[in-house]
């Protein structure tokens, strides 16, 4: 577990500095396409304004502070909610403008308290806002972006060296909320049987942590095809060995094309997660 900790923090952390230098990157580029066209437009009227150079450099540096102070924080914070709530991913978007609501609103207050007319702090503060939106957006689309290839470059790392990288599978899901593994079922062999009108498949292994109990849901995937089967019995294999260990999962009725995926998951070695 500290090692999937640590991978997950290395990956919360990689893919907002990633996110943070795509989005430091367009307004830099945006700038200096600003400060082109301003350039030529200028040439072209023989007009020159000494404070244009030093006003696109004000602007780029305050759009790349709102990055660090406002953009960042509310994507991680809306990220860490909706981890802890269980959230779908979705969720996501409205938290963010929300929160970025609620700046706009202290952005508000604390122009008042410098001396500004309401109507025109909240104006002021409502530009600001409206603003970010932009950048806010392309940040989250940045950091999903990063985390779903994160994601897959553990997942890969787990298939070619499973014995050290097992852990950094790609986490379980089921109908788009996140399932927690309550066990880890290591495979011996299987095989397959008809029951009247039923399929049937019994796997046989050892139980490596948690319990597994009838009902529970066993997770894996086929050529990177997702895997879901409801266990219908546990069995003990044989008598000589703790029944809490050594086993049999019977899995639920299944179409035939379900049974072929199955068996070609299930070999020697792999790792099941159950939860």
């Amino acid at each position: 577990m500290p090692f999937v900790t640590s991978w997950n923090a290395t990956r919360f952390a990689i893919k907002h500095a990633i996110a943070g230098i795509v989005v430091m990157a367009g307004m830099a580029f945006c700038a200096a396409v600003w400060f082109i066209v301003g350039i030529v437009m200028m040439a072209a009227r023989n007009d020159s304004a000494p404070t244009f150079s030093s006003t696109v450099l004000f602007v780029l540096l305050g759009g790349w502070a709102s990055v660090v102070l406002v953009v960042a924080p509310i994507t991680m914070a809306t990220e860490l909610v909706s981890h802890r709530g269980r959230f779908r991913v979705w969720w996501q978007i409205p938290l963010s403008l929300a929160m970025l609501g609620l700046v706009g609103a202290g952005l508000s207050v604390v122009g008042v308290s410098s001396g500004w007319l309401l109507a025109s702090a909240g104006r002021g503060a409502a530009i600001a806002t409206a603003a970010l939106v932009i950048p806010l957006a392309l940040y989250w689309c940045a950091v999903q972006s990063a985390d779903w290839l994160l994601r897959r470059v553990g997942h890969l790392a787990s298939r070619i060296w499973p014995s050290r990288f097992s852990a950094l599978a790609q986490p379980l899901s089921l109908g788009g909320y996140p399932v927690d593994v309550r066990a880890k079922f290591r495979i011996l062999s299987h095989f397959y049987f008809t029951a009247g009108a039923r399929n049937r498949l019994v796997i046989i292994g050892d139980v490596e942590s948690g319990v597994v109990r009838k009902g529970m849901r066993v997770f894996t995937d086929s050529r990177m095809v997702p895997l879901m089967a409801t266990i219908a019995s546990v069995d003990y294999v044989d008598h000589m060995t703790p029944p809490e260990s050594h086993l049999g999962l019977m899995l639920d009725s299944m179409s035939d094309a379900e049974v072929d995926r199955w068996k070609a998951a299930a070999t020697e070695g792999r790792v099941l997660m159950i939860a």
